[in-house]
């Protein structure tokens, strides 16, 4: 994830905010990403998962490792963001 999934999701501006090992599961991981707004989320998602760099790049690896994906959508005041980015 640090040295693939990450730098990839920041190099077309996506804000990984934190991402790391669960605390419940060492083989359960996390990602935490920051966006402006509902729209915002599906048009940075929609362009990342587009990407030539995602879809002929890690894809077909990553998806491979995952057996249960959650996805939450919570709204956060920018202090709680930045309190998870320095935790």
């Amino acid at each position: 994830m640090k040295e693939v999934s990450v730098p990839l999701h920041r190099s077309v501006g996506m804000d990984v905010i934190s991402y790391g090992i669960s605390a419940h599961d060492d083989d359960a991981y996390y990602l935490i990403r920051a966006y402006n707004s509902l729209s915002h989320l599906k048009t940075a998602q929609d362009t990342f998962y587009d990407s030539e760099a995602w879809r002929h790049g890690p894809r077909q690896a990553i998806i491979d490792r995952i057996s249960i994906s959650v996805k939450s959508v919570l709204t956060l005041t920018e202090s709680a963001v930045e309190h998870l980015r320095t935790h």
